[in-house]
């Protein structure tokens, strides 16, 4: 099974730190989401949370949230992902239709764009700033954290045939 960066970035300071929390499962909830990836094979959403300084897994099939890791494998994680640009999208993910999806924090918004083409925002006067995000290609899945929520949301992706933009539905309960 092909592991995602984030998984390989965490096995290895897991490996240098002598990790003793690596992907064991206990009882968590989110405090301040901040960074996502998603493994696409299974479909894993790997959470980092700022809160805990914890590596967190939710599991959509069983809606389990697990620790993963914590401790020097969360900032080694963090220093490999983080984007930090001012002016700029705190994260931003990138489906298989080369569309990218930007996660603003400082609008309050959900963009998308595509080549030259400029952003259109999908979502917009969103109750709290969105911080980090990704894409579920296997799925049609978006997943955007909310650190002042202390959630996750996950969006169904609708792509229509000759729409120039997909558009996004709220898949269920925020992951908490």
């Amino acid at each position: 099974m092909q592991r995602n960066f984030f998984a390989r970035v965490a096995a290895v300071a897991c490996l240098q730190f002598a990790c003793s929390a690596f992907a064991t499962a206990q009882p968590v909830a989110l405090q301040r989401p901040s960074q996502l990836d998603v493994e696409e094979s299974s479909g894993i959403l790997y959470i980092a949370d700022a809160g805990t300084s914890q590596i967190l897994t939710y599991d959509p099939a069983s809606q389990q949230l697990s620790l993963f890791a914590s401790g020097p494998e969360y900032y080694t994680w963090l220093r490999h992902l983080r984007l930090e640009f001012a002016d700029f999208p705190a994260a931003s993910a990138t489906d298989a239709n080369e569309n990218v999806f930007y996660a603003d924090p400082d609008a309050k918004s959900v963009a998308v764009g595509h080549g030259g083409i400029p952003p259109q925002v999908l979502l917009a006067n969103l109750p709290s700033s969105p911080y980090g995000i990704a894409f579920d290609q296997a799925r049609s899945k978006l997943y955007v954290s909310f650190p002042d929520e202390h959630s996750v949301r996950a969006y169904d992706v609708n792509y229509t045939a000759g729409a120039h933009w997909p558009a996004l539905s709220l898949q269920r309960t925020p992951i908490s």
